[in-house]
């Protein structure tokens, strides 16, 4: 399903609306109900939730798919980017692990003057 949100008038507002597009059947949505919608890659994920008011269209567009229009209200939006920042954190930290190891191998052998003991 995909979901596409907008704006328009409706007896003279401002009012907004998703429509809402499948392959094989028209969506179904009761009005009155709440729905959420999460998009979601691996950079972030938008969450939609939003209230169905009432249908005002339905059509098959020229590529077979099925459209229909909701005018809806009480819409948010909540974006997460936190997946990128939680992998550059990850990514930054195992450098930073092995960049502190190899100084470590550096600071011993000039400490000890290039001499290792065997044992």
């Amino acid at each position: 399903m995909e979901y596409v949100f907008g704006k328009r008038l409706y007896n003279g507002q401002e009012t907004e609306f998703v429509k809402v597009i499948t392959d094989n059947d028209y969506a179904n949505f009761q009005d009155g109900r709440f729905v959420t919608y999460t998009f979601d890659n691996d950079t972030i994920t938008i969450t939609h939730n939003f209230r169905i008011l009432f249908e005002y269209k339905r059509n098959i567009d020229l590529q077979g798919k099925y459209q229909v229009w909701y005018y809806i209200d009480n819409h948010t939006k909540e974006t997460n980017f936190n997946k990128t920042i939680n992998e550059t954190i990850t990514t930054h930290a195992a450098q930073l692990q092995e960049q502190s190891i190899i100084l470590d191998d550096i600071l011993v052998e000039l400490l000890t003057g290039g001499v290792t003991e065997n044992v």
